[in-house]
């Protein structure tokens, strides 16, 4: 290998100076990092093969699933599904769902523990605590929600639960529109086409009486 005494040796050239500004500072949006919530939404997008649209500042960001009902009214009419979305900031992850423990003396709607990143959550089956029925936890996902005074808890729901943007931000409420068991925990709804989508109000619904009662 040349050395520095050696005709051959040649200094490495010095490295460009940054564009746009003093040294150190990049050039304004070249390299800046992304939202994570943008990147998120990227990598969800990349890994189904869904086309990933540009963001307008009206936009609104969440999570978005199905509620699927099973079985059908007194009358023997099935009902139609319920669509759902949870604002971006009240979920953490979407999980598998396929270690799953059950747990004695609880609710039916309380599906059992999961042991996440060195926690245990709650897995709360949404679609049967609002009265649509059980969720099939081979067909389902987890949606890791913030812990609550070092209660850690998920909602299991169908696997059609993804991150998703809705183009024009939210609209004013529509709880009547909505299922009689849903309407309470609702605080708005979206519009995407003729499909209404009901915004959860995790404020509401963790604070309500019957999602006190898990172990009872």
């Amino acid at each position: 290998m040349p050395q520095p005494t050696d005709p051959a040796f040649r200094a490495p050239p010095p490295a460009p100076a940054a564009r746009g500004g003093p040294a150190g500072q990049a050039e304004p949006g070249a390299g800046a990092p992304l939202p994570a919530s943008v990147l998120l939404r990227h990598l969800e997008n990349a890994a189904f093969g869904r086309r990933t649209h540009a963001r307008g500042p009206g936009d609104w960001h969440g999570f978005a699933f199905r509620l699927a009902r099973r079985g059908a009214d007194e009358s023997g009419v099935r009902q139609a599904d319920e669509h759902l979305a949870l604002p971006l900031q009240d979920g953490m992850e979407i999980a598998s769902a396929d270690r799953l423990c059950a747990l004695p003396r609880c609710r039916g709607w309380v599906r059992g523990i999961a042991a996440m990143h060195g926690k245990i959550y709650t897995v709360i089956d949404l679609a049967d605590f609002l009265g649509f029925g059980a969720t099939d936890a081979s067909r389902a996902r987890l949606l890791l929600l913030p812990p609550q005074q070092d209660f850690y808890s998920a909602l299991l729901l169908d696997k059609s639960v993804s991150l998703r943007v809705f183009e024009g931000g939210l609209p004013a409420a529509a709880r009547e529109e909505a299922a009689q068991s849903v309407a309470p925990y609702l605080r708005a709804a979206l519009r995407e086409g003729a499909r209404r989508w009901g915004v959860l109000d995790m404020d509401a619904l963790l604070s309500s009486e019957q999602w006190r009662r898990v172990g009872q």
